[in-house]
């Protein structure tokens, strides 16, 4: 053989040597996520746009929860102007829980939103959605052909193609003991989370603060904790909620930034302390799996004869 030919086959051998090493760092970094052992019904890792690198029963349909707030948020902002203001009335206080709002106290859309997002208030969820159906009610055209905030929430739903997604309320909180007031896929979820994220940056960076204060147009001030325990722990985190019913168990989703990339990981039916636990070893699995390949030891080739 001459020595070109010979040249030609020893370089193609070492391509192929390299692409089958390259194959193996890739089988190796995937296997972090597929020896993962975590408590959730469904699990969802993926980059803010584009497939994902770890799923599991991804579009089973579970209940949601408090991460139905996210939606709640969406949908009011596209209803109204973030200025939009918003009166609480006692029909909103009956709800479970109990942050301190005022019966009659007016609100800033955009802060409520905030507000319910980080401490994930039934009784603000109410309120903005009472409020927004009297807007409804007031406008010349529904919007979207909605006839009450909670169809109106359904109804965008279905036009960002969450075909999953279904809400009987605004807060997420279980109607009676087998139904819940939501139901989503985790890979729907994740797309609504990171349009909310993206298109309301503002408004959804309020939900990565361990503890805010926010005042009520009443200059009332508020200071609430963030629901995500997870956040003290996390610092890559730059949005979260948390969500908790009989029936969802315990629901977490959050936005987290590595190497300059955002990242939604989405955890339904945990446990109530579970979920965070799933969270953290979800991030550690993605920070190991997103080591740059060259900084991972590289594996021997094979010597050419």
């Amino acid at each position: 053989m001459s020595l070109i030919g010979s040249a030609f086959f020893y370089d193609r051998r070492v391509e192929i040597q390299k692409v089958e090493a390259q194959q193996k760092i890739e089988d190796r970094q995937q296997a972090l996520f597929d020896t993962l052992s975590l408590g959730a019904k469904a699990v969802y890792v993926a980059p803010l746009h584009g497939a994902p690198l770890y799923a599991v029963n991804e579009n089973t349909k579970l209940p949601l929860a408090s991460l139905t707030k996210i939606m709640t948020a969406v949908a009011a902002l596209d209803i109204a102007p973030s200025v939009f203001t918003i009166t609480i009335p006692k029909k909103a206080l009956l709800e479970e829980g109990d942050n301190g709002l005022l019966v009659g106290e007016k609100w800033q859309l955009s802060t409520l939103i905030k507000f319910m997002l980080v401490v994930s208030s039934n009784d603000a969820a109410k309120a903005i959605s009472l409020n927004m159906d009297t807007l409804l009610k007031e406008g010349t055209e529904p919007w979207h052909g909605a006839r009450s905030f909670v169809d109106g929430m359904n109804i965008r739903a279905k036009e960002l193609g969450l075909v999953n997604m279904e809400f009987q309320n605004e807060s997420g909180l279980d109607i009676n003991t087998t139904e819940s007031g939501s139901e989503g896929s985790a890979s729907d979820f994740a797309r609504l989370f990171a349009y909310g994220f993206e298109k309301y940056p503002e408004i959804f960076s309020a939900t990565r603060e361990e503890k805010i204060t926010v005042k009520s147009l009443n200059d009332v001030s508020h200071t609430v904790k963030n629901t995500d325990t997870l956040l003290a722990l996390d610092p890559d985190i730059v949005a979260s909620k948390t969500g908790t019913t009989d029936l969802a168990g315990g629901n977490l989703a959050v936005i987290a930034n590595i190497q300059g990339k955002d990242y939604v990981i989405v955890v339904l039916g945990s446990s109530i302390s579970g979920r965070f636990d799933d969270v953290e070893t979800v991030l550690n699995a993605l920070r190991k799996y997103l080591v740059p390949i060259s900084q991972t030891p590289a594996l021997p080739l094979e010597t050419v004869n």
